[in-house]
């Protein structure tokens, strides 16, 4: 009987270390899948921006946040570990901020997404402004003179 119970222990063990991986400091890694796209508000391409990506655990799930620089055109790839490492597959919300700090993040409805085991390497992350925040359409930058003026 408990050379039963040890075969298990040693199966729920091998199971428990295949999620992870172990870096280079040793630390454990839960694995990651590739994801990559663009960011969108009320449609037209936005950025430049920071997208964090918060998991949005089921009880006993383990999970990371990662996060993304989106690109003056849209674009992004998903860090979780280091710049485009990619994310840990689950469920996750969005939240938007900008890169300057001087400048407010467009209010934004709540936006959900999954990332499948295979990843994702065209992903839309379509915000929509809430009502009244119109406001928040423009580009965080506006061009005067050759010199960048915050809004």
């Amino acid at each position: 009987m408990s050379l039963r119970i040890s075969h298990l222990v040693l199966l729920f063990s091998s199971l428990l270390v295949s999620s992870c991986s172990k870096s280079s400091d040793g630390v454990d890694r839960l694995d990651t899948v590739p994801a990559s796209g663009t960011l969108t508000l009320d449609g037209s391409a936005y950025g430049p921006a920071i997208l964090d990506l918060l998991p949005l655990s089921k009880s006993g799930e383990r999970s990371r946040s990662a996060s993304a620089r989106v690109n003056d055109d849209g674009s992004f790839v998903v860090g979780t570990y280091e710049d485009d490492d990619g994310i840990v597959p689950g469920d996750y919300s969005v939240r938007l901020n900008q890169l300057d700090s001087a400048v407010a993040a467009p209010n934004v409805e709540d936006y959900q997404f999954t990332i499948g085991q295979d990843g994702n390497k065209n992903l839309t992350i379509d915000l929509k402004s809430r009502k009244g925040d119109a406001g928040t359409l423009m580009s965080p930058k506006l061009e005067s003179g050759g010199a960048s003026t915050a809004l």
